[in-house]
């Protein structure tokens, strides 16, 4: 969810931050609930948009997380678990975007990635569930099949279609066996 809506990504709506009455009714309709987690995204962690979000999702019963660059910011009194980040002022004052709303793009990827492994989704450094609906990833699915199942491009490729695009069922099909366990650590001697 974005302060403004998808409206907001093309052009600045600035009030929109202010906005705090929208976003519960939001979170219901995407159908928010107490399995479900939100992180909150705020410079400064005082954001009016972020901080309603995220007591709405606390009263709905989720966890709630929040990255700022304040360490004192109002936003830690609403978070499970706050991610504060030191970045220095920024180069141009009065714009939060660089160096900050670097620093937690940089966070938002290390939390995906590692949700990601997590869940299953990567094997052994290799995304096996990704969705190959263009020339480009169909060329890496059948690369990441060929490399896991140990075929060449073009049997990977045939593999691919056959699966439909499915990845796991492409490896699977050519006989190799995917585990998304996570491996035994090592006995120390």
């Amino acid at each position: 969810m974005i302060a403004g809506g998808w409206k907001a990504l093309r052009m600045s709506i600035e009030r929109a931050e202010d906005d705090q009455l929208s976003v519960g009714r939001e979170l219901k309709r995407r159908g928010f609930c107490e399995r479900d987690v939100l992180i909150g995204l705020s410079a400064s962690g005082k954001t009016p948009f972020v901080l309603a979000a995220m007591r709405a999702a606390r009263q709905i019963g989720g966890r709630c997380f929040g990255i700022t660059c304040n360490r004192s910011s109002r936003m830690a009194s609403l978070a499970h678990e706050t991610v504060v980040l030191r970045v220095g002022p920024e180069a141009v004052a009065g714009s939060s975007r660089m160096k900050c709303a670097t620093g937690q793009k940089m966070v938002l990827n290390m939390i995906s990635t590692g949700s990601m492994i997590r869940l299953g989704r990567a094997y052994e450094g290799l995304m096996i569930d990704m969705q190959p609906k263009n020339r480009k990833l169909k060329r890496r699915a059948a690369l990441i099949i060929s490399e896991i199942a140990r075929v060449d491009k073009a049997t990977a490729e045939r593999a691919l279609r056959k699966a439909r695009g499915n990845i796991r069922l492409a490896i699977l099909s050519l006989g190799s066996y995917i585990s998304t366990k996570p491996k035994p650590e090592p006995k120390k001697k």
